[in-house]
């Protein structure tokens, strides 16, 4: 296992000073802005956690993205999101260039659906117009840093909210294209996984409504989502679970409503996977 510096994050190349804001502490929000060419082969950067929510671009190249536990090969067009808590770093072939856009905002993306849980990521591959607009966005963000006046941080609130609409749109259009092209079993058992949130034995009731053997369901899901049915099924949990918290529902209800006879075994279930009390969030 990679050991993670804490105080690391992606620096920009030698001999680049950081920009800033004088005068203003958050700058709007934004921790970082990165761009242009990099060289990850020749300069790795070491897996660690960054200062915010992470939002980055690949244009070109296939580097590899290294967490602590392995490693993800991209491929121009993807675009991910991570959470600050989710410790990460680069690595190519040496000699090899890539090119990238790199936002950290300090606050998470405003649209619930781009926020990952702690500790965890999003990623999906953006059409060529979706990539465009972000282009145009960084490079308005790029501006806005140039003028650095007192209307800045609130000019660079309103780039992210900018931002969090444009990713938003796409990561349905991508998640409702992906799932046409899954078969029609695993498109079954995911409607099912929706539509049954409370159920306690779900992958045995999986099993039993497409009658297939668990070894066979297992390496369905392994084949196309590149994850065991029951990892699908504690993430629809946890986001069925959080909208209902955040909408003021009680924890004993959205306990109850999914599957837990015991308040705090559901409060065990739901700490472990995000991080939180189910209670911290209905503050």
């Amino acid at each position: 296992m990679l050991d993670p510096d804490p105080r690391g994050s992606i620096n920009p190349p030698r001999g680049r000073r950081p920009w800033l804001i004088p005068g203003e502490a958050d700058s709007g929000g934004l921790c970082y802005l990165a761009w242009g060419r990099r060289r990850y082969g020749d300069d790795p950067i070491p897996v660690a956690r960054q200062a915010g929510h992470v939002y980055f671009l690949i244009l070109r190249g296939t580097p590899v993205l290294r967490f602590e536990e392995g490693e993800f090969s991209c491929a121009p067009g993807l675009f991910f999101i991570l959470h600050p808590a989710r410790p990460m770093g680069w690595i190519d072939r040496p000699g090899s260039v890539q090119e990238i856009l790199c936002w950290i905002w300090k606050h998470p993306p405003e649209i619930r659906n781009l926020r990952p849980a702690r500790g965890e990521w999003l990623h999906w591959h953006l059409p060529a117009e979706t990539t465009a607009t972000l282009q145009r966005l960084h490079r308005a963000t790029r501006n806005e840093l140039a003028r650095a006046d007192r209307y800045s941080p609130l000019a660079l609130g309103k780039l992210q909210t900018e931002l969090d609409i444009e990713l938003a749109r796409s990561r349905e259009i991508a998640h409702a294209d992906a799932r046409a092209r899954l078969p029609e079993k695993l498109r079954l058992a995911l409607d099912w996984i929706e539509r049954h949130p409370a159920s306690t034995r779900p992958v045995a009731d999986l099993c039993d409504r497409l009658e297939m053997e668990p070894s066979n369901l297992a390496r369905l899901f392994r084949r196309h989502l590149g994850r065991p049915p029951q990892d699908i099924v504690n993430e629809h949990k946890i986001r069925a679970a959080t909208r209902r918290l955040q909408a003021g529902d009680p924890v004993k209800n959205v306990a109850l409503d999914l599957g837990y006879r015991h308040i705090h075994d559901f409060s065990r279930f739901y700490r472990l996977k995000t991080g939180n009390t189910p209670s911290s969030l209905r503050r």
